[in-house]
């Protein structure tokens, strides 16, 4: 009876607001991510959630008074994930709502859903979503082509008659502090190729000047918002770079890239073909399913086949982000999602993560690839030659690692073994998402194992 009343009581509360006011009652929430109100008792929806989404619970219950403690103490302690924005699935388009004669409305009245967008948004993001929307609002990313335009000074090599480059690298970093700008320093003193380049908002100084590319939209952002500098890159190399390499690899200036091992691998793979290459994880999703996506600290590559399609839908992306999460997140993951929506394309593992990617503190330590300690001629160091990529290393692990590493895989051809390939065809990953626990999916993709198998030597 209590529950009947209770909503007798709303109803009568709603039309005396909309007869004496005019205001009819709007959504200003989404009613599946931000509330929990379950008649047979909330709690037990609220302890499968993501301990990282429980901050943007804005009301639960019925709930016990020990529960009510549970559930505050809970939603405290996900407050310190500080990459998460509180947006539900409503707030990424414009979703409609019926009653039980199955009339339709807007879930969000006109002017609520822009409101949502850019609450609490720095002006600066502001307005790239404001631009973004003008130019690309309503259009379908698949349909979208964004043509090429004049290239710039280091990409011209095409134009006159020259070779393109087979593998180009791009480090994203700033000059706003004097560390990112002794990492960049660093990577060019050792790893760096001639067509490595660093990815800046502003022109760096001496000799990093030379490069370093400042695309006109590219922002200074703190490590939160890294998913709008990243989108933003991808989009300007389509529209400035397509063409002039085989492979596009994004990197970060506190790994250690083994450029020799990585083209050599590379050669397994087409270039014309659609692939996005890395070493994957997976993510926990607010649904409580998984994604994969590829690392950015161990690097991921896009081929020259993909890199049009990847710049066409790097606007939608960035602008669905910035909608959704004000441009907070992780820049992999977004990336990851992005190629994922709108072309299908997920990413592909080309080696082991378990010995030729070392990007986690078990593999560094066992490894020890960036000890000062054990820098050469020390013997300690247990590192296979043709090791893809270390991270995250300080830079002087990144000296060491080059010590280690710089010129082993030359002359090395850095492709599997036809044992090695079929230990990894074998591999499986096992879920620990909520929806997926306890399945497993194949390590290599059938596309990757075919690859790999043609060419192992």
């Amino acid at each position: 009876g209590g529950r009947r009343q209770r909503f007798e009581l709303e109803v009568l509360l709603a039309m005396c607001v909309q007869d004496t006011a005019g205001l009819d009652l709007q959504n200003y929430a989404d009613d599946r991510f931000n509330f929990v109100l379950k008649p047979e008792g909330a709690y037990p929806h609220v302890s499968t959630m993501l301990d990282t989404i429980r901050q943007c619970l804005f009301a639960v219950g019925p709930l016990e008074e020990w529960q009510l403690a549970q559930v505050a103490r809970s939603v405290e302690e996900s407050r310190w994930h500080k990459t998460v924005r509180c947006g539900g699935e409503t707030s990424t388009g414009f979703y409609s709502m019926a009653d039980r004669r199955g009339k339709k409305q807007p879930y969000y009245a006109p002017g609520i859903l822009e409101q949502i967008h850019y609450c609490g948004m720095e002006q600066k993001y502001k307005k790239v979503a404001e631009n973004l929307q003008a130019e690309w609002g309503g259009q379908d990313p698949r349909a979208v082509h964004v043509p090429a335009v004049a290239p710039g000074p280091a990409a011209r090599g095409v134009q006159e008659g020259r070779p393109p480059r087979y593998l180009c690298v791009f480090v994203p970093t700033t000059s706003r502090q004097q560390r990112y700008l002794d990492e960049a320093a660093t990577v060019w003193e050792t790893w760096a190729s001639n067509d490595t380049f660093f990815v800046s908002p502003t022109m760096l100084s001496g000799e990093l000047g030379a490069r370093t590319i400042v695309p006109p939209e590219d922002l200074d952002t703190d490590y939160a918002h890294l998913p709008v500098r990243t989108l933003r890159m991808w989009e300007y190399l389509g529209r400035h770079w397509a063409g002039e390499c085989a492979w596009f690899m994004k990197a970060d200036a506190d790994a250690y890239v083994n450029l020799p091992a990585i083209a050599a691998r590379l050669s397994c793979f087409d270039p014309q073909e659609w692939w996005f290459l890395g070493a994957t994880q997976t993510s926990l999703q607010m649904d409580g399913s998984s994604r994969e996506f590829a690392t950015g600290g161990a690097g991921y590559i896009i081929s020259a086949g993909l890199l049009p399609n990847v710049s066409a839908w790097m606007p939608f992306c960035l602008m669905e982000s910035l909608h959704t999460a004000g441009g907070v997140g992780m820049e992999d993951a977004t990336f990851a999602a992005c190629l994922a929506k709108w072309g299908h394309v997920l990413p592909a593992n080309y080696g082991d993560v378990g010995s030729e990617f070392v990007t986690n503190d078990h593999l560094l330590d066992t490894t020890r690839v960036g000890h000062p300690e054990c820098a050469p001629p020390a013997t300690c160091a247990s590192i296979p030659p043709c090791m893809f990529v270390a991270h995250k290393l300080d830079i002087p692990g990144v000296r060491v690692a080059h010590q280690h590493l710089a010129g082993r895989a030359q002359g090395r051809r850095c492709r599997p073994t036809p044992q090695q390939v079929e230990a990894l065809g074998r591999s499986h990953v096992t879920s620990y998402a909520p929806k997926s626990y306890g399945e497993t999916v194949p390590y290599l993709g059938p596309r990757e194992l075919a690859a790999l198998r043609a060419c192992a030597t």
